[in-house]
């Protein structure tokens, strides 16, 4: 017999009565009520088993064919040609899944307004985990700084492929797979970008998703909300991100002593760093 019965909400156990005694338990019965939900989430997954890469590199003359092209034209057309070639390289397999809330519109709407309550304008700067040498992708050529298609292409073979795609619908696994063929289009439309400071409207999108931390589902503050970009926006925000560190290091604007959000840098090399010049202000007044 059960002597407790723990249930995660009200309204699930029921008709509960007490009967006679059994030795020293007492005989009890009681109903338990629940209803079968089905939900139906149409989510696809790319089948990368079946994936013939090789369909899509060499292809397109992308120096050519890019040329003369603002960074809007030139992103919308490179956007299309990889989402054609990803369809036709990478078949998509259905995959069902579900949550427990009323329709999606009232979850997204909910959600939304918990998250709009508690955002903060502040911005924080998370240390990028791109390749060591990454900082010397942009070179200066003619007064003017360079993206290297080679940095493109060593940052597009270390892309998490485990990593969700952005509102573009570009996916990380099939960048790297095709990192040699979309070095090209990508520093093209990378060093337009930096000359003339327009950024694709894609770039500017995020797809918001809610991720629960702990507690009842039911309650919209137990989520925290996660924003997907766009891959080849990120790419390009680390490197601007790498030219910023290297002038503020250069030009002194951040001292040798800091530690915090810097490559290489830790709580633990500031320990040491701390340790060792107590330990030579020690040895060089002891020899006083």
């Amino acid at each position: 017999m059960l002597d407790l019965l723990f249930t995660n909400r009200d309204g699930l156990v029921g008709d509960v009565v007490v009967g006679g005694r059994l030795g020293q338990s007492e005989i009890t019965e009681f109903s338990i009520f629940g209803e079968i939900r089905r939900y139906i989430n149409k989510t696809f997954t790319l089948d990368f088993q079946r994936a013939n890469f090789g369909l899509f590199k060499g292809l397109i003359p992308w120096e050519a064919v890019l040329k003369n092209k603002g960074v809007q034209e030139s992103w919308v057309f490179f956007k299309t040609e990889f989402l054609r070639a990803q369809e036709q390289t990478v078949l998509c397999a259905g995959r069902p899944g579900g949550n427990l809330v009323t329709a999606d519109e009232g979850k997204a709407e909910v959600l939304n307004a918990f998250f709009a309550s508690v955002f903060s304008g502040k911005t924080t700067c998370l240390q990028d985990n791109c390749p060591p040498g990454f900082v010397d992708g942009v070179r200066e050529q003619n007064g003017l700084s360079i993206i290297q298609e080679e940095a493109v292409r060593e940052q597009l073979r270390c892309l998490d492929t485990h990593k969700s795609l952005g509102p573009d619908g570009i996916h990380p696994r099939v960048m790297r797979e095709l990192a040699d063929g979309l070095a090209k289009p990508l520093s093209v439309i990378y060093n337009q970008s930096w000359l003339t400071g327009e950024i694709p409207e894609d770039w500017k999108l995020a797809n918001v998703t809610p991720i629960h931390k702990k507690g009842e589902k039911e309650d919209p503050s137990n989520y925290r909300p996660v924003s997907l970009t766009s891959v080849p926006g990120k790419i390009m925000e680390q490197f601007i991100l790498s030219v910023i560190m290297q002038h503020l290091q250069c030009g002194q604007g951040v001292r040798p002593s800091q530690h915090g959000f810097r490559r290489g840098r830790s709580c633990l090399t500031n320990l040491i760093s701390f340790y060792a010049q107590i330990l030579s202000k020690v040895h060089f007044f002891s020899k006083c």
